[in-house]
């Protein structure tokens, strides 16, 4: 299962979306991205100025992308 998210910057409102290939022991709601742009604002504002938000489930990459 992949999760798509939304990650918002509270301080800046910036939203970064994205999604993540888990593996099914994995808990994703502790992955914040991988973007170096998303990466460099956490490290300036702090991850706890972060939230996120699950958008939707799909059962493989193609799914997620709406193929």
């Amino acid at each position: 299962m992949e999760p798509s998210y939304s990650i918002t910057n509270e301080v800046t409102g910036s939203i970064y979306v994205g999604q993540h290939r888990s593996n099914p022991d994995e808990d994703w709601r502790h992955y914040m991205g991988s973007g170096s742009y998303l990466f460099t604002e956490a490290r300036g504002y702090g991850v706890r100025n972060f939230s996120k938000k699950l958008l939707a489930w799909a059962d493989d990459g193609l799914e997620a992308k709406g193929a």
